[in-house]
């Protein structure tokens, strides 16, 4: 029997018995060697399964620049809409100003009509008004804006020779003159002389309020006797309320029937 023979036989008795083939070959080969099959199987099936992961990642990160470029799109969008809505809100802005510009300026013309009628009207109301309140004998208008009454001339020597003596300075003077009412009468108590300086207005502001207190120490100062400021008009904020009763003015709140 030659040695191929003998080499022939033992692989088919190998063959036969696989027991005795596993044992030469862990006789033959290491442990390393003998696993480096499954481990190679191992390396494939997880290169396959990295792969369906990158494949996966870069489906994502594709999936997110496509977003991230939809999302600038839209930014860029809300920007422009942006830019367009500041521009229109300038121009609502504009416009309201220009029509509160214009509401003032009718408010101003009416309060100067309605201030202007109250002028006319107010000689026939205050009187009575003012002496249902301070119960005065014989009041007597001696100033009324726009009219001379029987009493204007003796009232106006008495404010020009005050001037002239300057016991009033120029601006009192101007101020008296500038009244829109004085009237004068005498308590019924008989305690001597009383005037009053009204000023009035349609809304009644701070301003008319300044006024009245101006011509009332004025002609206080002139007669040496009492003056009491006075506002009259239709309406007056508790603000201004407040201010005239800090400053002891008396507010007359003239109801519609009675213009």
């Amino acid at each position: 029997m030659t040695t191929m023979d003998t080499a022939e036989d033992l692989i088919r008795i190998l063959r036969q018995d696989p027991e005795i083939l596993d044992k030469v070959r862990r006789a033959i080969l290491t442990d390393e060697l003998l696993e480096l099959p499954e481990k190679f199987s191992e390396m494939s099936n997880t290169q396959s399964e990295m792969s369906k992961t990158q494949d996966g990642i870069l489906r994502t990160q594709a999936e997110m620049q496509k977003s991230q470029a939809e999302i600038l799109k839209t930014q860029a969008e809300m920007q422009k809409t942006q830019a367009e809505m500041l521009k229109i809100q300038d121009g609502i802005l504009k416009t309201q100003a220009e029509i509160l510009d214009r509401l003032q300026r009718v408010e101003d013309r009416v309060g100067h009509l309605v201030g202007a009628e109250l002028e006319r009207k107010i000689f026939r109301i205050l009187p009575v008004r003012l002496n249902r309140i301070y119960q005065l004998r014989r009041p007597r208008i001696v100033l009324r804006q726009g009219d001379f009454t029987p009493h204007t001339q003796e009232f106006l020597n008495d404010v020009e020779n005050a001037l002239d003596s300057r016991t009033i300075t120029e601006q009192q003077y101007e101020r008296i003159l500038l009244t829109d009412l004085v009237v004068r009468a005498t308590r019924k108590d008989g305690q001597g002389a009383i005037y009053f300086a009204v000023e009035a207005s349609g809304p009644i502001a701070r301003r008319d309020i300044d006024r009245a207190v101006t011509s009332s120490e004025t002609i206080h100062g002139l007669y040496q006797t009492e003056a009491i400021p006075v506002v009259a008009g239709y309406r007056i904020y508790q603000s201004d309320q407040t201010y005239a009763e800090e400053n002891k003015v008396r507010t007359i709140i003239l109801e519609e029937e009675e213009l």
